[in-house]
């Protein structure tokens, strides 16, 4: 815009004084993804070696003005060998390992083994790796309650017993508020 009102006012040669002509951002600047300005963080500060428990990384990537840039495909590596599962997430209906509107990826992470796991992201659509990496730790898993006997099943009783404790049940009932009367 400004290059054609410089233009316009050099060619009608009626501008007095003079003007700043202002540069935005270039196109490949806000379409370009930052190494520095991207980021990765992990959901969680510890995660269980379940094999179910997920812990979640999100990968924002950011364009040289710190714009989210969306449509770039993301891909998430480990830093050694590890036992680590990674699947990518869909946000919002997003195409999962692709950043959203708001420049974010989402992958879901699990493991079975106790170990530190470092994270590098990688922005595929532009041949970048991501400056920020980030370690998740899977822990031992907590053990399961212990059973107390609130909680623990209750004993199978022989059907026999069972039929003695409904007639005692039925005695003690009948008995209730009708005095005197003797049930045989």
């Amino acid at each position: 815009m400004w290059s054609r009102l410089g233009a316009v006012a050099a060619a009608l040669g009626t501008v007095t004084g003079s003007f700043v002509m202002l540069a935005g951002p270039s196109a490949a600047s806000t379409t370009t993804a930052s190494a520095t300005k991207s980021k990765v963080v992990v959901s969680r500060l510890s995660t269980p070696a379940d094999g179910h428990t997920e812990a979640v990384v999100i990968v924002t990537i950011d364009g040289q003005c710190d714009n989210p840039l969306s449509g770039k495909t993301v891909e998430l590596q480990t830093g050694a060998p590890n036992t680590a599962q990674i699947h990518p997430l869909s946000i919002d209906a997003s195409v999962p390992g692709v950043t959203n509107e708001s420049g974010v990826a989402e992958f879901g992470v699990t493991d079975t083994t106790v170990e530190a796991v470092t994270f590098v992201a990688l922005d595929d659509s532009d041949g970048l790796v991501v400056n920020t990496q980030v370690t998740e730790n899977f822990q031992t898993p907590a053990p399961p309650p212990a059973e107390t006997p609130e909680t623990a099943a209750p004993a199978l009783l022989p059907a026999s017993a069972l039929a003695v404790g409904a007639i005692a049940y039925a005695i003690r009932r009948s008995r209730v508020g009708k005095r005197g009367r003797t049930v045989a």
